[in-house]
C-alpha cells in the first residue's frame, strides 16, 4: 500500500512537470522522484467510489504515514493495516483474524529488501519514461481538493487500446501528492478523493503498533506462504507424479519449485540470470480454473495436442491439457520456444 502511494505520487509529479516543461526526459524523471522528499509524514481521510455494470460501491478510510516505512490505514468497515517498518498487521474485523508480517523472518531478509527497493526505483524510472511517450498530458486548470490548491490534469493514451483508460488526476501544487484520481474504462469507473490531508505532522510511534484484540485468531504470513523447494523435495511433498521437463531455452536454469497444496498446483521457475524468466505451472484432475485464456487466444499444436497461446505486452503464455494434467507456461521467450518446451514435457 505504501509503495503504491509513493509510485502514484511520483507519477503525479512527473505529469505536472511534463505538462509545464520542455526539459529532457531524464531531467523530468529525476525531478519527479525528488518531489516526494518534501513529504515526511501525513494524516489523510480518503473516500473511494467504484462503479461497474450499473452497481456503485463507496468506501472510506483514514491513513497515517511517516517515512521511511511506517503506515496505518483504518477502513470504515473496521479492517485495518498497520506497519512499523519491522512488523506489520492486517486485521479482518468480520472474521476476527490478524495476519502478522515479520520483515525480519526468513522470507524477508535485509539484503532482499534492499535489492527490491533498488530495483523498484529503477523500474519506476523506466515506467515514467514510457508514460511520456505513450500519453498526452494536459493541465485542465487549478481546483481545490481537501481545501488544498491542485493542478487538474487529464491523461489520455496516444494510441487506441482495449485496455486504455481516460484518467483525471488532481495534484497538490505544493507537495505533488495526488489528492483526487478518476479512472474511466468502457464499463467501469473509479474515483478516489482525499477529503482531508495534513502534511509533515508529528505522529506518535504507538500509532504504528497494534494490540491484537482478545479472542482474535492470529496467523503468520510466513506460515501461509508456500515454501520454496528443490525438485527432490517437491516429489516427496506431492501425491502425484511430477512430469519431466526435458528442454528449456538456452541459458535458462531451474531456480525453485513451489507447491500450492489447496489447489494441487505446482510451479517450476527458471531464469536466464538476467531479466528473462520461464514459469511452468500444472495441476491435476482437471483443476485448471487458474489458467489464463481470453477471446484473443491463438490455437497452436503441441504434437497431436491443441493448446492456446496468449500474449500480453512482452509476456507469452501457452496452455494445454494432457491426460489428467492441465499445463501453463508463462515466459519472456517466444511462442515457438514455448511450444518446443511444452513438446518435451513428458
Amino acid at each position: 500500500m505504501k509503495k503504491l502511494s509513493l509510485a502514484i505520487g511520483v507519477v503525479a509529479s512527473l505529469l505536472v512537470v511534463t505538462a509545464c516543461s520542455t526539459e529532457n526526459v531524464d531531467q523530468i524523471v529525476e525531478k519527479a522522484l525528488q518531489a516526494q522528499d518534501n513529504v515526511k509524514s501525513y494524516y489523510a481521510e480518503i473516500t473511494t467510489t467504484y462503479e461497474f455494470d450499473g452497481e456503485t460501491d463507496t468506501s472510506s478510510y483514514k491513513e497515517w504515514s511517516a517515512k521511511p516505512d511506517k503506515n496505518r490505514i483504518e477502513h470504515d468497515t473496521g479492517d485495518l493495516y498497520v506497519s512499523n517498518g519491522k512488523e506489520s498487521w492486517s486485521y479482518d474485523k468480520e472474521a476476527n483474524i490478524v495476519t502478522v508480517y515479520d520483515f525480519d523472518n526468513e522470507i524477508f531478509n535485509e539484503d532482499e529488501l534492499d535489492e527490491a527497493e533498488f530495483d523498484e526505483k529503477e523500474f519506476m524510472r523506466e515506467m515514467l519514461k514510457e508514460m511520456l511517450s505513450e500519453n498526452d498530458v494536459e493541465i485542465v486548470g487549478k481546483e481545490k481538493v481537501a481545501n488544498r490548491k491542485t493542478y487538474h490534469l487529464s491523461l489520455k493514451p496516444k494510441k487506441d487500446d482495449e485496455f486504455a483508460m481516460v484518467n483525471d488526476i488532481w495534484i497538490d501544487t505544493e507537495f505533488y501528492m495526488p489528492l483526487k484520481m478518476k479512472f474511466e474504462g468502457d464499463d467501469f469507473s473509479t474515483l478516489m478523493e482525499y477529503t482531508l490531508i495534513e502534511y509533515n505532522i508529528d505522529i506518535a510511534d504507538d500509532k504504528f503498533n497494534f494490540n491484537i484484540p482478545n479472542g482474535a485468531e492470529v496467523q503468520y504470513w510466513s506460515d501461509l506462504m508456500p515454501k520454496s523447494m528443490t525438485l527432490e523435495e517437491l516429489k516427496e511433498a506431492v501425491t502425484f507424479a511430477i512430469p519431466e521437463v526435458n528442454d528449456v531455452p538456452e541459458g535458462f536454469t531451474f531456480t525453485e519449485a513451489t507447491y500450492y497444496e489447496d489447489m494441487d498446483l505446482v510451479m517450476l521457475d527458471y531464469n536466464d540470470g538476467e531479466e528473462g524468466f520461464l514459469s511452468i505451472s500444472f495441476t491435476v484432475n482437471g483443476n485448471n480454473d487458474y489458467l489464463f485464456e481470453d477471446e484473443d487466444s491463438e490455437e497452436v499444436q503441441i504434437g497431436d495436442i491443441t493448446g492456446t497461446v496468449t500474449t500480453f505486452a512482452d509476456i507469452t503464455s501457452l496452455s494445454w491439457k494432457k491426460d489428467d494434467y492441465s499445463f501453463d507456461i508463462t515466459s519472456t521467450v517466444s511462442k515457438e520456444e514455448l511450444i518446443k518446451v511444452a513438446s518435451e514435457i513428458k
